[in-house]
């Protein structure tokens, strides 16, 4: 009967601790999803940030250069 009764007790625990021990591992797997996700997220904003602030400046140089080249224009025909 002894033996019976940790068996019981055995079986007892385990079915009470296996479904919290599975439900927490299952957080944490969907935590690191999330987590994943948001990170990817945050990259693509960084990497538009970038090409827009790379795009700007572009158009600022372009304008520049197409004003030098007209100054200079102007200087050749005086």
């Amino acid at each position: 009967m002894g033996k019976e009764l940790v068996f019981s007790s055995i079986a007892l625990v385990m079915g009470i601790l296996l479904p919290v021990y599975a439900d927490a591992a299952q957080a944490d797997t969907q935590k690191q999803i999330i987590a994943q996700k948001e990170q990817e997220q945050a990259s693509k904003r960084a990497e538009y940030n970038l090409q827009h602030s790379v795009s700007q400046s572009m158009a600022k140089i372009a304008a520049a250069v197409k004003w030098f080249g007209g100054f200079c224009y102007l200087c050749r025909l005086q």
